[in-house]
């Protein structure tokens, strides 16, 4: 499966376009974008869903590298001298399981999509992009990405499940 995702599909546009999106610096402008948008058109509502937003963050990113990641120890495909690998971008750190990408985009694809129904959709391809960008770029198995969405889905949930239980869950009862 790997084989078949970095380069079995191998094409220009994806040698493009995937580095890129994988590029988490490339990020920082739209989320910030997203954020004051959020504070802005949502207001408290929207401040609220982007510290949630944050705590799943912070949370979903440490269990997965520094828990997760040593505990398992599998190296990453740039690790691991695989013949024939296509290695788009520098090869990361010597661990790739569980991807903190993919955790991380699921896991703000559930919190963002459980706040903002209509998007929700988009933000899980969104997610799914991202994770596969991993893979084409040569960094992660396609395990890495599946357990890292499925964890990500995972933490994002108990995150919302300790802040329904707060004086502010009114504020993910309601839908723009």
């Amino acid at each position: 499966m790997f084989s078949l995702l970095n380069q079995g599909v191998a094409n220009p546009v994806f040698d493009f376009v995937m580095p890129f999106i994988t590029n988490q610096n490339n990020w920082i402008l739209p989320i910030l974008f997203g954020f004051a948008y959020l504070g802005w058109k949502d207001g408290k509502r929207g401040l609220f869903a982007i510290g949630i937003l944050f705590a799943t963050f912070i949370f979903t990113d440490v269990v997965c590298a520094q828990i997760i990641k040593p505990l398992v120890g599998r190296l990453r495909p740039s690790h691991d001298n695989l013949e024939g690998l296509r290695l788009l971008v520098g090869a990361g750190g010597q661990f790739g399981f569980v991807s903190n990408h993919a955790a991380n985009s699921f896991a703000a694809a559930f919190v963002l999509g459980s706040f903002y129904k209509k998007i929700r959709v988009p933000l899980f391809v969104l997610a799914t992009v991202i994770a596969f960008s991993r893979i084409y770029v040569g960094v992660h198995y396609p395990a890495d990405i599946i357990v890292g969405a499925l964890v990500g889905i995972l933490f994002g949930g108990l995150v919302l499940k300790l802040f329904s239980q707060s004086p502010w869950k009114t504020y993910l009862e309601k839908d723009i």
